[in-house]
């Protein structure tokens, strides 16, 4: 696991594969959705890209059972999580270089 967070491949995203891959797809939704509200929690987490790939793995999770109105959802926060990182990242990068 601590290869996995290493190489940028979120912890949980093997539990879930595996969970899923045994048939047991409430329980990977349970679980992913505990982390999404875990990281929900988080200081700065309409800027967090780990909250951004859980929403997206939860949609992911959501379209396949037939739930689209909650993938949907998770789509939407997800991809407005990931624009305000980059708005962010463009800001930090834009205020720290010298336009003379």
């Amino acid at each position: 696991m601590a290869q996995q967070e290493e190489q940028g491949t979120p912890k949980w995203t093997q539990k879930v594969e595996d969970l899923v891959d045994d048939g047991e797809i409430g329980e990977a939704q349970k679980l992913l959705e505990g982390i999404v509200a875990d990281l929900e929690q988080r200081e700065a987490s309409s800027s967090n890209l780990t909250l951004s790939a859980a929403l997206f793995d939860l949609a992911s999770l959501y379209n396949s059972q037939g739930l689209s109105i909650k993938a949907d959802s998770c789509l939407s926060s997800a991809l407005l999580i990931k624009k305000r990182a980059e708005a962010l990242a463009d800001l930090r990068y834009f205020s720290s270089s010298s336009y003379y």
